[in-house]
This record gives structure tokens, sequence and C-alpha cells, in this order.
């Protein structure tokens, strides 16, 4: 089979563009409610300092624990709540 698109060079890159075509034709026109649900994770740090202000609690507690979050691979930037 190898040798047969090796041969054949044009019909091979045709095929691959007939590919390419049908499925960009099937991403438009598939239902949306078709797609599956994809949630994105979501991570929500709440502190609680007493005592101090809210700008001594996100830079001293907040902003290290989300710089810590934010290192972790399949996370997007958390969601910050200052209490």
């Amino acid at each position: 089979m190898f040798d047969f698109f090796y041969k054949r060079p044009h019909l091979l890159f045709s095929i691959i563009a007939l590919l390419f075509v049908l499925g960009i034709i099937g991403l438009i026109t598939m239902p949306k409610n078709l797609f599956p649900d994809a949630d994105r994770p979501q991570v929500i740090v709440i502190t609680q300092v007493p005592g101090s202000a809210a700008e001594v609690a996100a830079s001293t507690v907040s902003k290290p624990i989300e710089n810590e979050i934010i290192r972790q691979d399949p996370l997007p930037c958390p969601l910050k709540l200052l209490l």
C-alpha cells in the first residue's frame, strides 16, 4: 500500500485535502449541542487574616498561594476571594 501512494503523491495529497475539507464542513455543520461538555477547572482561594488590611492579606498570603496553584499544569489562573 505504501508503494501505491509513493508512486502517486498527488492522489495522496488529494485524499488528505478532501479529509481536511470534510472535517471543516463537519465542524461547521455539527450542532453545538453534540459537542462534549468541557468545563474548565476552577480553584477558589479564600484567605482570612484577622486584624490585617486586605492589601496585606493579598500580598502575604493569597499571592503566594495563587503562584503555587498557577504552577500546576492543568489548572488555569485561579479565582481569588478575599474575606
